[in-house]
């Protein structure tokens, strides 16, 4: 056996021999008329050829940012009356800065496949291989710009973005009205003529480029002419290609939040190439599909029989008349400014008694002895934007993002700021991040927000950080910003209490009290500190905001809540309580004067909206909502959301199949049934899911559930 196994690897090696012998390399040692000197191998191995193709290589990559830089020229032209007045020369430098670092990611990679075969010709004369391949992927990067520019630009005019989930549309929707749609609006025969003549000019400026070196082949030789200097060369490569490859040199790749740069929203968009807007427009819907499966909730696709338990409706047809709601006069002073505060990773756990000793959450806590606080309270999801998009729109979140749905190109019925906007208020969105983040700005906008302001408008010369501004920037900016010409509704999404932690919170104040035994085991390390720290400024910037409104509005009302639990917890081994609970505060002392909560009251982020309308709307207001007036008495509370139920004395895991009582309960009730709970679950989210991926109208049932994905 042994010997059968040595004659075996003699053959392979021979083989193998034999296949580098027939390249022109020989090696000693081995019984073959081929041999030579092992070192032959390396013998034959062409710096020369290598400098000369990498040299190459790097016109590549110029003429690839060339071009980028020529299609973002055109696209400004095209759209220069939508650069607001007071963007500067250096404000549209900023921008191309920015659409440099995306635009050399793209170069890079494409540029990728000849740079293989530069590799290979330093051993193999592959040069002819090289160049051809070279100016193969020139020509079809050249081509892909015209056709995907082209493109873009008309996308740009109909949907205001440069790519995103709604560009499947041409996919779902009738493919032959679109392409009637596109040929009567467009000079589709000029263009591809004039398409095909660029195509050609594009052709001969590769050919004159790829051909020439981008440094002197002597020049590049002589700089990398001793070992020394070659392994310097070769890691000066590396770091290079990396950096082209991530778009950056820093900590992290340049990633879609860093378009937002600038103030002027149109400039944001523009930053970005068509390339990286495809990539980033089917990332979202792939996202999007594996989260929309109706039958996860409705396996039966009775969703007539959902919509009836869930509303109490016996007539269905179509859903959102069955979420109209008439306001009860439950305002008898209603608020002349409202503000939703929803805070980042500001979960419920810290406002347990047990943890009071920290100190950390003393401002909410004195809004809440002072107003009202729902104990049984939970978000919508383990994310904020799903979290913000079932508070904004009033339904929970279902496994899908509305942000990123053609159906959310319009307001939904449910949508606070709209419903507010039908109340005469004035709606306004402050967030300390970037608005090109998960489409929020757009989203805002479409969902009824008349102003909408992100970090980029807050950022005092340039100051700008991972996540956004710090929060006091957030707040001070609102209260510049709000006027009491108008009434007003506003929500407020913070940023500060987020990795990494950047806010320095001991020049703010921030000292660790002394701590009792019991939890001075949970709270050691630097790590712990930053968490602690970030929720104290958080919580000091919200009620030193609340405190100021107070004080310009007497008229006013101020809601508080998070996005989702914090992921941290001292014991690192939260219950299923802690996982899921986040504030939900009312504070307003005019307002809510005898305004008293339920016992048995429980909710989650969906019954934000119904509470906060039934505070502002006169009787017989119409509105529509999927959530309750938490403040309104009721034989049943459940807050629902994606995979959990709440009510005033039980957390329900419905993923895990657990249910546990929450921290406070001293009494011995039985816990609710999880089979009324999941049917309730099911029903809810099914209803949401729906209307946000096929609408309101449910008469064509029949054509809709034979399809595995959305069509609007």
């Amino acid at each position: 056996m042994i010997t059968k196994g040595r004659k075996y690897i003699q053959k392979i090696r021979n083989s193998v021999v034999k296949l580098i012998a027939e390249q022109g390399y020989h090696i000693s040692g081995v019984s073959s008329p081929y041999s030579l000197r092992k070192k032959a191998f390396w013998a034959k191995f062409s710096w020369t050829r290598l400098c000369r193709q990498l040299s190459r290589d790097g016109s590549f990559w110029l003429i690839s940012i060339l071009f980028f830089t020529l299609y973002r020229i055109l696209f400004f032209t095209v759209f220069s009356t939508r650069i607001a007045e007071d963007s500067s020369l250096q404000t549209i430098l900023q921008s191309m800065e920015v659409g440099f670092r995306f635009d050399s990611k793209v170069a890079t990679m494409v540029m990728l496949p000849s740079f293989s075969l530069t590799l290979i010709s330093g051993f193999v004369d592959w040069e002819r291989q090289a160049e051809r391949l070279r100016l193969f992927m020139g020509i079809l990067f050249w081509g892909s710009i015209l056709v995907l520019g082209r493109i873009a630009i008309g996308y740009f005019k109909e949907y205001d973005d440069i790519f995103n989930q709604w560009i499947f549309g041409l996919y779902y929707d009738d493919r032959l009205a679109i392409a009637k749609t596109i040929y009567a609006q467009y000079h589709v025969i000029f263009e591809l003529f004039a398409g095909i003549l660029l195509l050609g000019v594009g052709m001969r400026i590769c050919r004159f480029f790829l051909a020439r070196p981008l440094v002197p082949d002597r020049l590049l030789l002589s700089i990398s002419g001793t070992i020394p200097r070659r392994v310097i060369f070769f890691f000066l490569l590396v770091f290079l290609l990396v950096g082209g490859v991530r778009g950056s040199f820093g900590g992290r790749p340049i990633q879609l939040k860093d378009a937002a740069i600038t103030r002027d929203r149109f400039l944001n968009k523009a930053t970005i190439n068509p390339f990286i807007a495809l990539n980033y427009a089917i990332s979202d819907h792939l996202d999007t599909i594996e989260g929309g499966n109706i039958h996860h909730y409705l396996p039966s696709n009775d969703i007539v029989g959902a919509v009836t338990r869930v509303t109490g409706s016996k007539h269905v047809d179509n859903i959102d008349n069955t979420l109209k709601r008439y306001a009860s006069g439950f305002a008898k002073q209603a608020p002349r400014h409202i503000f939703l505060i929803v805070g980042e990773s500001y979960d419920a756990w810290p406002l347990q008694e047990q943890f009071a000793p920290l100190g950390v959450t003393d401002e909410l806590k004195a809004l809440a002895k002072d107003g009202l606080r729902v104990l049984p309270f939970m978000a919508a999801s383990d994310g904020t934007m799903s979290s913000f998009g079932a508070i904004l729109t009033g339904m929970p979140f279902s496994g899908v993002l509305p942000n990123y749905q053609y159906s959310g190109l319009t307001a939904y019925p449910s949508s606070l700021p709209n419903i507010f906007r039908r109340l005469g208020y004035k709606t306004r969105f402050f967030y300390g991040g970037y608005l090109s983040w998960q489409n929020i700005g757009d989203f805002c906008k479409h969902q009824g927000f008349e102003e909408i302001y992100g970090g980029a408008d807050m950022a005092l010369d340039g100051d700008r950080k991972e996540w956004g501004v710090d929060d006091e920037e957030i707040f001070k900016f609102a209260e510049h910003t709000i006027t009491d010409e108008l009434p007003s509704f506003n929500i407020i999404l913070t940023t500060s209490n987020h990795s990494p932690y950047s806010v320095d919170t001991q020049s703010k104040g921030f000292k660790l009290p002394n701590l009792p035994s019991s939890l001075q085991g949970f709270f050691q390390g630097e790590e712990n500190f930053k968490h602690l720290s970030h929720l104290w400024y958080s919580d000091r910037c919200i009620g030193n905001f609340a405190r100021g409104m107070e004080k310009r509005f007497p008229s006013f009302l101020v809601a508080v809540t998070g996005d989702h639990f914090g992921r941290w917890h001292p014991s690192g081994n939260p219950g299923i309580y802690e996982k899921v609970s986040v504030p939900f505060v009312l504070y307003g002392p005019k307002v809510l004067a005898g305004k008293r909560l339920p016992q048995n009251v429980a909710g989650s982020h969906k019954d934000i909206a119904a509470t906060l309308i039934e505070l502002a709307a006169p009787k017989g207001f119409m509105y529509h909502a999927l959530g309750k007036n938490l403040l309104a008495p009721s034989s049943e509370f459940l807050g629902i959301e994606k995979g959990r139920a709440i009510t005033a004395d039980y957390v329900v895991d419905i993923d895990g199949m657990a249910t546990a009582p929450l921290p406070w309960r001293k009494d011995s009730s039985a816990p609710p049934s999880m089979e009324q709970v999941l049917q309730q679950h099911n029903d809810l989210l099914g209803v949401a899911l729906w209307r946000i991926l096929w609408g309101s109208d449910i008469s064509r049932i029949g054509s809709i559930v034979k399809k595995k994905l959305p069509c609007n």
